[in-house]
This record gives structure tokens, sequence and C-alpha cells, in this order.
């Protein structure tokens, strides 16, 4: 019985020990990638004019970006009824 208890208190240290040794590692790995958006358009929408942020971006007015919200494309979606 002794050498039961004694392989299953062995059994979860070794997981407590590989979980305190990777988990930092895990936790804590820059692993994701940073998105840069094709088209980095801001729009303000209703907004009256243009709006600048702190770090540089500004966004546009919903008449400045008209010309980004107009396609020459016939795109045509459609949805299946329940």
């Amino acid at each position: 019985m002794s050498s039961s208890l004694s392989s299953s208190s062995m059994a979860i240290l070794l997981v407590l020990v590989f979980a305190f040794v990777s988990g930092p590692f895990t936790a804590f790995s820059d692993t994701t990638t940073s998105f840069t958006p094709k088209d980095n358009i801001l729009i303000d929408c209703g907004g009256k004019s243009s709006s600048a942020l702190p770090d540089g971006r500004t966004f546009k007015t919903d008449k400045e970006s008209s010309q980004f919200l107009q396609t020459k494309e016939d795109i045509q979606v459609s949805v299946q009824s329940a």
C-alpha cells in the first residue's frame, strides 16, 4: 500500500515540477504574431471633422473616406433562409 501511495505521490510531484518548469516559458512566451492590415483606413462615422490620436493615427470623416467605401465591382451576398 505504501508503494502505491509513494508512486502516486511521485507522479503528482513530477506533474507539479513539470508545470512549474514549463509554465513560465509557455505562459509568457511571445509567440503571438502582430497583424498589419493591407489597408489601414480609419473612419469616424458621423464625424464633422477628422480626429487625430496622439499616436499619429487620423480618423477621416464619412465624406473624406467615401472613396474607400465605393467599388465598381458587383458584389452580391446571400444567406440561406432558415
